[in-house]
């Protein structure tokens, strides 16, 4: 438009004023009564707009809480129980059952519960994760609940092996039973309480054991995740709104210029100007219920020419940069679950190289159990034994600097050197001098361990050892637990200058030989007390001695109760090994 013809346009606009000015008193009431009905439209729409995107207790913006949870939560839960029902496959193999009862679950601890508590601490690594997770049976008994339960104000409901269906509280029974006996085999149910607070239970079904993986999340984390996305939508709103205002200015100013004209025509065009500017923003409004609803794929269409048709093409960018930003998050949530699904795999591998807790082979007049719980999903303790040949048994216990991946690799290497000389039939001492070499070849990240080593044979009962800056091991002679002071040899990997030397002990029948890793007499209570080596040879000498598996099981409970809320330090491994009567003893 040229600088002429606007004003050439003024110039009209001044004439039809002054020919105008007698009526302008009869339109003034008119434009008011216009006005007024244009700007309570305005105000209607916005207000409603708004209200319809920031109210949360909105009945239709319940679909669009359940459509996030869905999105973001459920499937969540359900990666979890679907991974646990994977890992339990080879048992169902082993077993040449299609479901494993859960019966047989809580009489198998060290088989199967422990299984599922190891699968649970993955979660752990998520150090701030609200909620917490346990599992029950079709009965409605716990038969397992993650590590970091006590943390939660309503956790002292869901306590190991209780039936959740004999408990005093009627909510936790009707709310069980909604689980056990739902058709779906995952969902949400909402739970209000008074003491506890508001908390939705989120489950799934782990069918090779007919039991459910329930979830348990406060209601405050939920709006917390909602209202992430209900601010985005409130602040447009709130921007948009002076935009608003600016397009009911500018109508104003054209209707009032209509008025002046004639009343007659003012009227018709200030109704098709209200109709006009109305019709747009009520398909704002329409849209904006469709996102309450969870619908992110709607998109409004307006061919106005003016600021609305920018607004409503802003609303659209909007509804796509959520709908970008909730396939950001899910593909977030399943690229640190498939590092979850690595770590894990690391670390049945890393556990797969240890022998089992009892031996699966028969050793004669040696009575023989391990024990040990990494403080992460990987471990850098180790222990390992075996026969050398018919008569003389290997065995070890270690401890690797660090607590990370790179100490599982080295700890699996350790292990390996070890049993390869140890099988060469050297001495202690040679052995951990000749694995030390090894390892201080190429250590360039100064990584060391500290291992405890030794020959026993069944027939003599003679025991050759050499410490290799490990914790003392502990000695019952019949009569009582003492610990067995070692020569101060040095740590194993970070020199090739380092010396070792064997010695030499005899155990007689009945006596045990009791190792264990730093990660015992270290463990911390909540007043951050520690264990200590006092407290062992205390609960030592007062725990029950019928058999090495007894003893550890006595041992690992009192440490258990002792840091039960406080958060594990260190890795936990112990090593038993009794002195049995054979054929040859009993000559």
């Amino acid at each position: 438009m040229s600088i002429k013809t606007a004003k050439l346009k003024l110039s009209i606009k001044a004439k039809i004023l002054g020919i105008l000015a007698l009526i302008l008193i009869l339109s003034f009431l008119g434009y008011i009564s216009i006005i007024s009905y244009i700007n309570r439209q305005v105000s209607a729409i916005t207000q409603s707009a708004t209200s319809q995107i920031y109210n949360f207790e909105n009945k239709a913006n319940k679909n669009l809480k359940n459509n996030i949870l869905t999105k973001l939560l459920i499937e969540d839960v359900k990666v979890y129980a679907n991974y646990i029902n994977d890992e339990l496959s080879e048992i169902q193999t082993a077993n040449k059952k299609s479901i494993i009862p859960s019966d047989k679950l809580l009489q198998d601890k060290k088989k199967y519960t422990s299984r599922i508590l190891s699968l649970l601490e993955v979660i752990e690594i998520e150090k701030d994760r609200p909620g917490f997770m346990f599992i029950i049976n079709h009965q409605g008994k716990i038969i397992a609940v993650e590590n970091n339960a006590d943390k939660s104000p309503y956790a002292y409901h869901f306590k190991l092996n209780t039936n959740l269906l004999n408990s005093n509280n009627k909510l936790i029974i009707k709310k069980t039973e909604e689980i056990l006996n739902s058709k779906t085999t995952d969902g949400i149910i909402k739970v209000k309480t008074i003491k506890a607070g508001n908390f939705f239970v989120l489950y799934s079904r782990i069918n090779s054991i007919n039991c459910t993986l329930i979830k348990v999340l406060p209601l405050d984390y939920l709006n917390s995740q909602v209202k992430q996305f209900a601010e985005k939508l409130y602040n447009f709103i709130v921007s948009i709104n002076g935009n608003i205002i600016s397009v009911y200015t500018k109508t104003n100013y054209i209707a009032l210029g209509i008025f002046l004209l004639i009343i007659v025509i003012a009227f018709v065009i200030g109704s098709f100007l209200s109709q006009t500017i109305s019709k747009p923003l009520n398909r704002l409004k329409e849209a904006t219920k469709y996102i309450g609803k969870g619908n992110l794929i709607k998109k409004i269409k307006i061919n106005t020419g003016d600021e609305i048709e920018e607004l409503a093409d802003n609303f659209n960018l909007m509804t796509r940069d959520l709908k970008d930003y909730i396939n950001r998050l899910s593909k977030s949530i399943s690229r640190r679950q498939a590092i979850e699904e690595e770590i894990k795999l690391a670390a049945n591998i890393q556990l797969s190289s240890l022998p089992p807790p009892t031996p699966n082979f028969q050793i004669n007049s040696i009575d023989l159990n391990a024990y040990i719980k990494p403080t992460k999903i990987v471990s850098g303790d180790f222990y390992d034994y075996f026969l050398i040949d018919d008569n003389n048994l290997f065995f070890a216990i270690g401890d690797v600097s660090g607590k990370s991946i790179s100490a599982a690799l080295f700890m699996m290497t350790t292990k390996l050197l070890m049993k390869r000389f140890a099988l060469m039939k050297q001495s202690p001492d040679q052995i951990l001098k000749n694995v030390n070499d090894t390892l201080a070849l190429d250590n360039q990240t100064c990584m060391y361990s500290t291992i405890f080593c030794g020959i026993l044979n069944k027939t003599s009962g003679e025991l050759k050892y050499c410490n290799g800056g490990h914790t003392y091991p502990a000695v019952y002679n019949g009569n009582k637990f003492k610990y067995l002071e070692t020569m101060e040899n040095m740590l194993v990997g970070l020199t090739s200058k380092s010396e070792f030397k064997t010695e030499t002990t005899t155990l007689l029948l009945g006596n045990m030989l009791f190792l264990y890793s730093d990660g015992v007499t270290e463990c911390k209570n909540i007043s951050n007390k520690m264990y200590s080596e006092e407290q062992l040879l205390k609960q030592l000498n007062i725990a029950r001695r019928d058999n090495s598996q007894v003893l550890i099981d006595n041992i690992k409970n009192n440490i258990l109760m002792f840091g039960k809320k406080a958060e594990q330090y260190d890795d936990i491994t112990m090593l038993c090994v009794k002195l049995l009567p054979s054929e040859k003893n009993l000559k």
